[in-house]
């Protein structure tokens, strides 16, 4: 298997799958070769999934063009070309769109998803935050893409702009799962009981999140 190495100060083996599909191997210095492909090797089922999942996005970049269509909250909205001033609008089950070239019209709803994440996420957690007694720092939206969300040291709570891809029951799913981490930093026994005692079909939503993932690649931006 081909890989970037780099030696960097730290005390961990790392693997970085980089968007264009390349692998970027971090190591501590000194690391000896035969120790990290060892290391490679172990991981070699995750590196070709995960390479698999980058191609077909790439595959499937174009078809918010051919498909005509968006996803958001797990709902497919035709795209309607015509709306004037850079304004996205939603009516029934279309979204209408300024007359743009592709790059623009892709910048300008992730501009629209980030906005409408922020709301929608700061009203998701402050209710399940309330509900489970588990304050948080703060809330930030990003562009990942290999995670939903995450959780900082400092109880920040992170969020991907493509959770807003999701059906709502399956946005619930992550709001507890990262608020959880709050209480276990980690995805030990005892963090999968937290997450069971806040949301005891988690396992059912979780399912239900794999599931959708497959389906969503071609509206994936």
């Amino acid at each position: 298997m081909e890989y970037i190495l780099v030696y960097k100060n730290r005390k961990t083996v790392a693997i970085h799958i980089q968007k264009n599909g390349e692998v970027e191997v971090r190591a501590p210095r000194h690391t000896p070769v035969p120790l990290i492909e060892e290391f490679l090797n172990e991981k070699r089922e995750w590196i070709l999934k995960t390479q698999k999942r980058i191609t077909e996005q790439k595959e499937n970049h174009n078809k918010l063009m051919d498909a005509n269509e968006v996803l958001f909250l797990g709902s497919l909205y035709s795209i309607s070309l015509g709306e004037e001033n850079n304004v996205i609008k939603f009516c029934k089950n279309r979204i209408n769109l300024p007359d743009i070239d592709f790059e623009e019209k892709k910048r300008l709803l992730i501009r629209f998803y980030k906005k409408e994440a922020v709301r929608y996420l700061k009203e998701r957690l402050e209710l399940y935050s309330g509900l489970a007694n588990i304050p948080y720092k703060q809330i930030k939206i990003n562009s990942a893409t290999t995670r939903w969300g995450s959780c900082s040291s400092q109880n920040g709570i992170n969020f991907s702009y493509r959770i807003m891809f999701l059906p709502s029951v399956l946005i619930d799913y992550i709001v507890v799962h990262e608020l959880s981490h709050i209480i276990e930093h980690n995805h030990s026994e005892a963090f999968w009981r937290v997450l069971e005692s806040l949301m005891p079909d988690y396992k059912q939503r979780q399912h239900q999140l794999k599931e959708f993932t497959k389906t969503m690649f071609p509206y994936v931006f």
